[in-house]
């Protein structure tokens, strides 16, 4: 696939562009192409309950930082492409194109983004590979391109959940909670799809990520639960997940229904 920047420079990306695609029939398609300069982990922001619909593959690759971000992850229609590169002057952006394709599915489109996406973050890598920016700590000496990933690894490369957990090192109640609650997601998706790696390598996450928590939250039982399988396990889940909430925003009242409910299903 060969993009063709009909704004800003192919040998210098700005490291945001429109994707315009001109399909061989239909209406134009445009997303926005961003290449990140914060490295983050998404599997740390990903409920429970759309974790569950993950592919395997998806929650194994979620401890790694992702490089470029279409947005929307989808390429939509636009009405007016002339006007969308008028707002890229306003605003600075590369524009690029793509002609000549049919694609026009849901799921194709969804690819192109995808792919587009990683061919425009390629030209940005080979560009800041050849700029080394200077570094602030040596007075100006030549240091890592802005694209290139962390010399020393946060957790080791085999063990994606490990590195999620790592990446960031939360303090609050709450944080500890949200890691929990993300890896509560995975390890239903992993039982039900009968992932016997996964579902070792979240459990393990789990022990790690709910240690801290007060025996309030009753942790134990919440992963016990997420391991009942069905839709009893479901919503066993659910209703642990929601008494730590509630316990966590002190809303005391609401405890005694959940607690009822989880009595009726135990």
């Amino acid at each position: 696939m060969d993009l063709r920047f009909i704004r800003g420079e192919r040998e210098a990306p700005r490291g945001h562009a429109i994707i315009i695609v001109r399909p061989a029939s239909g209406p134009a398609l445009a997303t926005y192409c961003v290449v990140l300069p914060i490295t983050f982990s998404i599997g740390r922001y990903i409920p429970p309950i759309l974790a569950s619909q993950l592919p395997m593959e998806g929650l194994r690759d979620m401890g790694n930082s992702p490089g470029v971000m279409p947005v929307p992850p989808m390429m939509e229609d636009i009405e007016d492409a002339d006007a969308l590169i008028g707002l890229a002057e306003l605003r600075d952006d590369d524009v690029v194109e793509v002609t000549s394709l049919a694609y026009g599915q849901e799921n194709q489109r969804m690819e192109l983004a995808a792919l587009t996406s990683a061919e425009y973050h390629e030209l940005y890598q080979r560009y800041t590979a050849k700029r080394q920016p200077p570094s602030r700590a040596t007075g100006g000496a030549a240091t890592r391109p802005l694209d290139a990933p962390p010399e020393t690894p946060i957790a080791p490369a085999d063990d994606p959940l490990a590195t999620m957990l790592a990446e960031s090192t939360p303090g609050t109640e709450r944080e500890y909670l949200s890691e929990v609650a993300t890896l509560i997601g995975t390890l239903r998706y992993a039982q039900e799809g009968h992932d016997e790696r996964l579902l070792d390598e979240t459990k393990r996450s789990l022990r790690r990520a709910s240690a801290p928590l007060p025996e309030k939250y009753r942790a134990e039982d919440l992963i016990n639960a997420a391991l009942v399988p069905g839709e009893r396990g479901q919503r066993l889940t659910e209703l642990y997940l929601t008494r730590a909430y509630r316990l966590l925003a002190e809303d005391y009242g609401a405890l005694a229904e959940i607690e009822q409910q989880i009595h009726e299903m135990s």
